[in-house]
């Protein structure tokens, strides 16, 4: 993926989409559809373009901007880049706060939880 320039998926239907997420770790731009769970796994306007579901002229506007714009497709790459190492749920202490509160919020809903 480090060889792509821009990184697109238009998608209609994504529970989690980390792919979004390798593309930003590498660096490059992301344009999609804004569905599900991928405006979780973006900055939509930062490092991401996203269209609405079925809206083939605003997808286009989205891929053509890039594509036309070799510096604003930089500073889109670079901010995915900064945002996968600066972002807190990214480190591992965010990644073990987040897996904690899941068990946490799992246990409970089985009844094991905090009364």
């Amino acid at each position: 993926m480090t060889g792509f320039d821009i990184f697109a998926l238009a998608t209609h239907k994504e529970a989690a989409g980390t792919v979004f997420l390798e593309a930003a770790y590498v660096g490059v731009p992301i344009v999609a559809t804004r569905v599900g769970g991928v405006p979780e796994m973006v900055v939509e306007g930062s490092n991401a373009l996203l269209a609405p579901l079925g809206d083939s002229a605003a997808l286009t506007t989205a891929l053509q901007t890039l594509v036309e714009d070799p510096t604003r497709r930089a500073q889109m790459g670079r901010a995915g880049w900064d945002w996968m190492r600066s972002a807190h749920r990214f480190t591992p202490t965010g990644h073990t706060e987040a897996t904690e509160h899941y068990y946490h919020q799992w246990l409970k809903e089985l009844g094991h939880g905090k009364r």
